[in-house]
């Protein structure tokens, strides 16, 4: 009957021991300030109370990759920080950190929480080849229209063209030029745009004469 006593009383205080490995709970791992070339996470925890064996005297904190450890270390309480360089693009990387309570020498079971590290998104070039298509135009114009100009006076004629779309611009085409009257000068001979002289010396008592050009 003692020998049953002592193996009972065994297993009670077996039973005690292990009621004292108090665990960490909710682990927390969030990002913390971070730049382009590395990521940054903070480990929280919620603190373990004291139990019949005492408080914890510390907590062991272990931040891990699947490839390798990034540190160890003791710390009193929470956050503890840690920090990595951005994999390259376009891997990620996970970041797993744990925490422990310790009671001396002693490290009980711990609880982790993860995160990813993720590489930087490489911008797009600019697209190139850019142009302007010109085989859907449906009317060109000439500004100005019309002008009255004295004999010697010059004005800069620019064709315009308008789109399917309904967009005006400037041609990109070249243009022959023609005119109803020797008496004007245009060049140059073929372009978007042409300077006009009114070379005309009987036109400027008269006030000028009005400007009749074409264009195909």
């Amino acid at each position: 009957m003692r020998r049953f006593l002592f193996l009972f009383t065994c297993v009670l205080a077996a039973a005690c021991s292990a009621a004292d490995a108090s665990t960490v709970a909710t682990a927390t791992l969030a990002p913390a300030a971070t730049s382009a070339d590395s990521c940054a996470f903070s480990l929280t925890w919620s603190l373990v109370k004291a139990n019949a064996s005492g408080a914890p005297t510390g907590y062991l904190v272990k931040f891990t990759t699947p490839s390798a450890t990034l540190a160890t270390d003791t710390a009193s309480a929470p956050p503890v920080r840690v920090a990595l360089l951005r994999p390259a693009a376009p891997d990620s990387v996970i970041v797993t950190g744990s925490v422990a309570a310790m009671r001396g020498t002693l490290v009980f079971a711990a609880s982790s929480a993860s995160a990813v590290c993720r590489s930087n998104a490489m911008p797009l070039p600019a697209p190139d080849s850019v142009r302007i298509d010109t085989t859907t135009l449906v009317s060109a114009f000439i500004r100005p229209s019309s002008t009255l100009l004295p004999a010697g006076d010059s004005v800069l004629l620019t064709v315009y063209v308008v789109t399917a779309g309904g967009d005006t611009m400037p041609s990109v085409k070249t243009v022959a030029w023609s005119s109803n009257s020797p008496a004007w000068v245009v060049h140059p001979a073929t372009a978007a745009t042409a300077w006009a002289v009114n070379v005309t010396a009987g036109a400027s008592g008269g006030g000028g004469q009005t400007l009749r050009l074409a264009f195909r």
